[in-house]
């Protein structure tokens, strides 16, 4: 598994992802999502705790109740519980997702709109926490619906190399 470069997001967000979305680490997200095997978590969250602020508040995105009930796991929230374990965080629950969305795999996702609504307002900065990044458009709009309060960044499983042109890579990122 290759590890991953930081990235930028729309100028806006620095993404932090433990690999590259390939090979063996696309296979262990596949198999998170959609059959629950979290052989993942522990070792993406091993190479991000180190860059993981002590005491953070993490943010998972949430998945569409729809998928949480087809597929009985939320990936973010697995992630982030383990990165507020390792790093004595806290996980906090402050967005709300449609009851459904779309299947987008290998759809255009300029058409989708992701919506969030916040649960509740957070009085400091947070770190954003997915499994997988490709386009960056739902990490913003997470962000986006927690304001005031700022993501220091977004941290995922995987990134996706083939990403839009909302990323930018970021100088002296991880390697």
């Amino acid at each position: 598994m290759r590890r991953a470069r930081d990235r930028q997001i729309d100028g806006r967000l620095r993404a932090i992802a433990a690999f590259e979305h390939n090979g063996v680490a696309a296979r262990l997200v596949h198999a998170l999502k959609y059959s629950g095997l979290d052989v993942l978590v522990p070792l993406a969250v091993e190479v991000l705790e180190a860059r993981a602020p002590s005491g953070s508040i993490f943010v998972p995105v949430p998945r569409a109740w729809s998928r949480l009930v087809r597929y009985g796991i939320d990936p973010a929230r697995v992630i982030a519980a383990e990165l507020a374990r390792r790093t004595n965080g806290q996980v906090v629950h402050g967005l709300r997702r449609e009851i459904h969305t779309p299947r987008r795999a290998g759809s255009n996702r300029d058409q989708v709109k992701w919506v969030f609504r916040p649960r509740l307002r957070l009085k400091r900065d947070y770190v954003l926490v997915d499994d997988v990044l490709t386009t960056g458009r739902t990490a913003l709009a997470a962000a986006q619906a927690l304001l005031p309060a700022r993501a220091e960044f977004v941290m995922t499983a995987t990134s996706a190399h083939q990403v839009s042109s909302l990323f930018v890579p970021v100088a002296g990122g991880h390697q």
